[in-house]
């Protein structure tokens, strides 16, 4: 009788979670580099050793680096992770604008990918290299998702930040 009302209950919550499982049009994406990251995770501030991550309001602040491979291999209408742990993509519109000889800014159609909805938002991104190392980049940006926003700022010649 025990194991009967196990497989009962096994059953019950297999069929619960077959209803609750959303697909994402992300996680289909045949092109495995799109999910790579733009940015990579370096290390969160917690110390508030960084003046920016101090400001009212801010949750969680992390240094960064830019993928200026993933960047640059970017075309028109490909897509791409912001974080690797975000429901957030970024889809290139059209190519970037050359803003001087060092910058360029590049931008994008922002896609979360949340239980609740999908939104579409708007965000401009400026790059700027100092030399031919790609780490020494400054960034600046804002990302809006419709549920957060993300904040990228230089902090430095090749020291970038987000924060939320």
């Amino acid at each position: 009788m025990a194991n009967i009302q196990i497989v009962l209950v096994v059953c019950i919550l297999t069929v619960i979670n077959g209803k609750t499982e959303k697909e994402s049009p992300f996680e289909n994406i045949v092109n495995r580099t799109k999910r790579v990251p733009l940015f990579y995770l370096i290390k969160e501030i917690t110390d508030y050793s960084q003046p920016k991550c101090k400001k009212p309001g801010i949750k969680r602040c992390w240094s960064i680096e830019v993928n200026m491979e993933q960047l640059e291999s970017l075309r028109d209408g490909d897509l791409t992770r912001v974080i690797y742990f975000a429901p957030v993509f970024l889809r290139l519109s059209g190519e970037p604008k050359i803003v001087d000889e060092r910058a360029k800014t590049y931008k994008f159609s922002v896609e979360n990918d949340y239980e609740e909805s999908i939104s579409h938002e708007q965000a401009t991104l400026t790059l700027k290299k100092f030399s031919s190392d790609d780490r020494d980049v400054s960034a600046k940006g804002v990302i809006h998702d419709g549920k957060k926003t993300y904040y990228i700022e230089s902090c430095g010649k090749g020291c970038n930040l987000i924060y939320w």
